[in-house]
């Protein structure tokens, strides 16, 4: 383990460029998912089914795009991807406008009804999220349990977000510490930087959350790829080897795990 003095807390830190690992491929082009649509406005939820029981049931949280983001059009080959390799992805909308500023409430409360139309008690959950919800992911794990549903097992949080002073600050006092977090960081990513990455680290730091299980890595530009905020959205076989692998990566630890 090594100390990344940036973030101001001992982290394991990988550098990514290109982080393969898994077959990102294939499987991606597989059938379409089922997918519903339950509740209404900021409850709003998008729940994507494999074509048999879930081995994993994903948290996929959006970043901050306006009413494209908010709904799972940017980032649906990857949802299908993740469908396609047997887990179920919940997609909260969680604001009925852009920037909301109490969205964990509604996180909750979509992931709620997804759970109950699951009915699947016992599978692994994961928390993913992009930019502004790679944050969330992170405070997601800690009020899940809190609100009565299943704790994630893992979360990968990619590019966050920096917590805005005039958000709501979701405590992190009850996550649980044996939650496996990683955080991606990219290179060229001149939004976000390593802000928001250096502040859910702190906040994790002054929980007592164990420094051992938050894993850093920064994923290099290389080629025609360039790690810029918005690379997460693509669907390349560059991408796809620096995000949906990783994350494939930690859904097979978390099935693994049981």
């Amino acid at each position: 383990m090594r100390r990344l003095a940036l973030l101001a807390l001992p982290v394991v830190l990988a550098v990514c460029a290109g982080c393969g690992g898994s077959d990102t491929s294939g499987p991606a082009r597989a059938a379409a998912p089922t997918v519903e649509r339950l509740g209404a406005g900021a409850d709003e939820v998008w729940l994507f089914r494999p074509a048999r029981a879930p081995r994993a049931v994903v948290v996929f949280l959006h970043g901050l795009g306006g009413a494209r983001e908010a709904t799972p059009a940017n980032h649906r080959a990857w949802i299908d991807h993740l469908v396609a390799r047997g887990s179920a992805v919940v997609y909260p909308r969680y604001e009925a406008e852009p920037g909301g500023l109490r969205p964990m409430g509604h996180v909750l409360a979509a992931v709620d009804a997804a759970e109950r139309r699951l009915a699947a008690g016992g599978t692994p959950v994961v928390a993913i999220g992009f930019s502004r919800g790679g944050r969330l992911a992170v405070e997601y794990a800690a009020s899940s349990g809190t609100a009565g549903l299943t704790r994630p097992a893992a979360v990968l949080a990619v590019f966050p977000g920096a917590l805005s002073p005039i958000e709501e600050n979701v405590g992190l006092d009850f996550i649980d510490p044996d939650t496996e977090i990683r955080i991606l960081i990219g290179d060229a990513d001149r939004d976000v930087a390593a802000e928001g990455a250096r502040g859910l680290i702190e906040r994790l730091r002054d929980v007592g959350f164990p420094a051992a299980n938050v894993g850093v890595a920064v994923v290099r530009s290389r080629g025609a790829f360039v790690a810029h905020h918005l690379a997460p959205l693509e669907d390349t076989a560059a991408a796809r080897a620096a995000f949906w692998a990783p994350a494939d990566r930690v859904i097979d630890d978390a099935v693994a795990a049981g």
